[in-house]
């Protein structure tokens, strides 16, 4: 359920991201949180393949989990979110020191390159400032003013990385190393654990009903992660290239994503069984029950 709303979350803000506009607040927020539950849907892919794998060795091993499920699920519910927020906070924090750093290096190297022509131009700038007197110091001052309030203006977007151009992150290394790499590094991980799960598999009976039941659910999270991976890296790579192509297929997989979710987890054999035995057993409950009334009302009418 964690997963399936998480990624709700991130279709959504991905489709609202083309109607707003750049270089705002706005702008910033919206890239920070796609970002956040990008990495959160990740994270819960990574969560839910450690947990099956987790599953099977202790069925293979004939081990009980002593974990209450409440307990546990509050500890995945913590690294879904403690993993986003230490990589989104190292990426604005990395990206504001980086603009700072440029930013005043740049002013020391202006201020360095016309150093030697202030000196050269000395004699003769002295010799106009005493002439202009105080008009002269009155013209500096607004210009030194004006200058403050473009810097200002101009600097009420912060540097960190968000919003610049695009609602999301805006410099593309930072797109590679907090983005890219993470997810890369998360389908890897899950595809060791496929592989480790696959091979505990074979250890079970052949003829046991959990291995059936386990293996069928395994497909369905090796096919979510595959689909998301593959979403995630063509978006990535869409921004990183700017292709087109790669845009729509990303549109297209992202569309189709949320139809592959409610296929694999409720429009399956398992679910459409559960629920005709629940029905089955409400109807028979019902007609048992209308059969009891009706009897004891001919018995009734019986004894009269």
């Amino acid at each position: 359920m964690s997963l399936v709303i998480v990624m709700l979350l991130t279709m959504v803000l991905v489709l609202i991201t083309p109607v707003l506009d750049t270089d705002t607040i706005l702008c910033q927020v919206v890239g920070i949180a796609t970002h956040f539950f990008l990495l959160s849907s990740v994270t819960w892919l990574v969560i839910s393949t450690s947990r099956t794998y987790k599953i099977f060795t202790s069925l293979l091993h004939h081990s009980k989990g002593s974990e209450k499920p409440t307990k546990m699920f509050l500890r995945y519910f913590a690294i879904s979110i403690i993993t986003p927020v230490i990589i989104v906070s190292a990426t604005i924090s990395i990206n504001y020191y980086l603009d700072t750093t440029n930013e005043t290096v740049g002013v020391i190297h202006k201020n360095v390159s016309s150093a030697s022509a202030t000196e050269i131009n000395k004699t003769s700038e002295l010799s106009q400032v005493v002439k202009a007197g105080n008009t002269n110091i009155d013209k500096g001052q607004v210009k030194a003013n004006d200058k403050s309030c473009d810097k200002t203006s101009s600097s009420s977007l912060a540097p960190i990385g968000y919003g610049e151009g695009v609602c999301y992150i805006s410099n593309p290394t930072s797109v590679l190393w907090a983005a890219a790499v993470p997810i890369i590094l998360a389908n890897s991980f899950n595809a060791v654990l496929f592989c480790l799960t696959l091979l505990a598999m074979r250890k079970m009976s052949e003829d046991s009903m959990v291995r059936r039941n386990s293996k069928k659910q395994l497909i369905i999270y090796i096919k979510l992660s595959v689909l998301t991976g593959l979403n995630w890296l063509l978006g990535l790579l869409s921004s990183l290239i700017e292709s087109d192509v790669l845009y729509y297929m990303f549109n297209i997989l992202a569309d189709l994503q949320g139809f592959y979710v409610l296929s694999a987890f409720v429009l399956n054999a398992r679910v459409i069984n559960m629920n005709k035995v629940k029905f089955c057993s409400k109807r028979s409950r019902s007609n048992v029950s209308s059969e009891m009334t009706a009897a004891t009302r001919d018995s009734s009418c019986t004894n009269q």
